[in-house]
């Protein structure tokens, strides 16, 4: 067959000496997209439906002619495949040609640019069953072709490898950090209902400053401290708790001193207090610090408030008032939300480095625990400024893309980066912080701010009984979940121990059947079970677990053999699942009865009723 030329404007014509199967595409540089378009579609069909069969979900670099695309959407387990193409000359020729209409409409097909934000991506790795296929991403690359964007190929992956290992690692791994947080919030909660809200707060302090400040603790820090010490009476000033003990030696006051972690670790931070600047701070902290912190403050009559974090365990409870924060954010991010909320304009970082100073320091000069640095490098970022990259670490990379992807979502406000060192954090401007200091202040702000009240004394008492209460109701919860899932854990042990005794495959094979089929039901019930409060803790755990069963899920047996391995798999690492879940969830009720006592006796003192 001739070749036939399209009539528009394309840096593309088609060849097509045969059927769809054949179809080529031919560039103004005379390359050819494929060197034999029928073999490679026969091979690379072939492969995908032996090797990648029961995939969801593939990510492709590379649209091609769009005939391999067509014909791996008849298989019926691959709902979505993701394309990023950035020759749109290509794209206009193949759609001119073959109609993928339903396939767009349908999100069967998914077409990207490599240059896609981060903010775009991550969105849609949320969805599912992007989400649920987490693990088993990986990048295609459509022929030989594209080979030669092999930069772009590789900086895709890296942006897409990143934010996978963001969004994993968000969901935590460790059931006993997620209790851990969870019992010391019940061990604070009389501390919360007996001090200010948040709210209260908020009522003081909306719009009424033209400009915040968040110091985080990087090595740039000492540099913007005398400016910070000029200017601070024409700023809100939010102050990481890592930054406490240095501006307070350097004789700045911060208005809000935040601590957001659970740990022994972070709560000395705070076991320091100074005189000469505490009257004229709020310390404002997540519920699930370690209670150490909240000695501390009391100890030395320090303000206080506790922002509880979103969670089932208390949703019946009307804790409106006192705010709501993410339990997995940073205490710099938890500094950024609160900035927002209370409506300065402008927002500025300074000692935000999120990477390692050029000596190598990863704090400030007088951290608290200076001696204690960490002294791995993992990572590169680009460096402030735009020029070069400066060395940091997975953890602070995380932190950087978690603030990225929060200023992108927020309008109105103008961020300002003034660190003046470390790695870049996209969607700032870039400012130094002595301009930022002589353009932003307020020339008629006062200081001291006003401090916030509590509650009235009735509210705080029905929010305690009503406290006492639900964590009551989620411990009989806790017995019937154990209760039953036991006797389903002894008799999935029984059957897995009789599928290893039989012989017959047949007879292998119909135990499996039935017991995957038992499995199903039980995951069912567990689903139900997570949409109450055991979700908080298991949640990590649980979340972690469905990733990695994922790997077993889209692997294609070919032998008898092979679909044994693989099932069999699958109800053992269910065993696993089932028995975990249960020493985690007596363990959970042990330590939320260890830390009701504070609940308890500030219900007794109050003659509220008999415990």
């Amino acid at each position: 067959m001739e070749k036939l030329k399209q009539k528009h404007s394309s840096t593309w014509v088609m060849d097509n000496r045969g059927g769809v199967d054949q179809l080529n595409w031919i560039n103004q540089n005379g390359e050819y997209l494929y060197k034999n378009p029928k073999k490679y579609l026969e091979e690379t069909i072939a492969l995908y439906q032996n090797k990648y069969l029961l995939y969801p979900v593939l990510y492709f670099y590379g649209f091609g002619s769009g005939v391999l695309y067509k014909c791996l959407l008849n298989n019926p387990n691959l709902k979505h495949i993701v394309v990023f193409e950035d020759d749109l000359e290509l794209l206009y020729s193949v759609f001119s040609v073959l109609d993928f209409s339903n396939e767009l409409k349908e999100r069967k097909i998914i077409i990207l640019n490599s240059e896609i934000s981060n903010q775009d991506l991550e969105y849609l790795l949320y969805m599912k069953p992007f989400y649920n296929f987490l693990r088993i991403y990986d990048m295609h690359i459509h022929n030989e072709y594209y080979e030669k964007f092999e930069n772009n190929i590789l900086e895709l992956n890296k942006k897409i490898s990143e934010i996978l290992k963001i969004i994993i690692l968000h969901q935590g791994n460790d059931i006993k950090d997620s209790l851990q947080g969870l019992v010391q919030y019940i061990y604070n909660l009389p501390n919360m209902i007996k001090n200010p809200p948040l709210k209260n707060l908020w009522l003081m302090r909306n719009k009424k400053v033209k400009s915040a400040i968040i110091v985080s603790t990087g090595p740039s820090l000492n540099k913007q401290l005398p400016l910070l010490k000029q200017y601070q009476d024409k700023f809100s000033i939010f102050c990481v708790d890592s930054s406490y003990s240095i501006l307070a030696k350097n004789n700045i006051k911060p208005d809000f001193v935040l601590m957001s972690e659970r740990t022994h670790f972070s709560a000395d931070l705070l076991k320091q207090n100074y005189e000469n600047i505490d009257n004229n701070i709020v310390f404002i902290l997540l519920t699930l610090v370690h209670p150490l912190v909240i000695k501390y403050l009391k100890n030395t009559n320090r303000d206080f408030l506790l922002i509880p974090y979103p969670t089932i365990f208390f949703n019946k409870i009307d804790l409106f008032g006192f705010g709501k924060s993410p339990s997995g954010g940073t205490v710099a991010y938890n500094a950024l939300q609160l900035a927002c909320d209370f409506n300065h304009e402008n927002i500025i970082f300074i000692g935000q480095d999120l990477s390692y100073g050029e000596d190598g320091k990863t704090h400030a000069s007088g951290y608290y625990y200076e001696d204690e640095e960490l002294n791995d490098v993992e990572e590169k970022a680009i460096a402030y400024g735009g020029i070069g990259e400066v060395f940091t670490h997975s953890t602070w990379n995380t932190f950087r893309f978690t603030i990225q992807n929060y200023i992108a979502n927020k309008k109105g406000f103008k961020f300002y980066n003034a660190t003046e060192g470390g790695a870049r954090i996209e969607g700032t401007i870039e400012k130094p912080f002595k301009e930022c200091c002589e353009e932003f202040l307020d020339e008629n702000l006062t200081k001291p701010f006003e401090k916030p009240s509590p509650i009235d004394k009735n509210a705080q008492d029905d929010l305690l009984l009503q406290s006492y209460k639900v964590i009551n109701d989620n411990l009989e919860f806790c017995d019937r979940f154990v209760k039953e899932f036991e006797l389903y854990f002894e008799n999935l042990i029984q059957i897995e121990n009789k599928i290893q005794s039989l012989e017959v495959f047949e007879d292998k094979k119909s135990l499996i059947i039935q017991s995957i089929k038992n499995l199903d039901f039980y995951k069912t019930k567990l689903d139900e079970y997570c949409k109450t409060f055991l979700y908080e803790f298991i949640r990590p755990f649980l979340q972690q677990f469905e990733f990695n069963l994922a790997r077993i899920y889209v692997i294609n047996p070919r032998t008898n053999e092979e679909w044994f391995d693989k099932n069999i798999a699958w109800v053992k690492d269910h065993i696993f699942l089932f028995e975990i879940l249960i020493a985690n969830i007596k363990m959970a009720k042990d330590e939320i009865n260890k830390h009701l006592d504070p609940l308890k006796d500030e219900i007794r003192k109050r003659q509220l009723d008999n415990i």
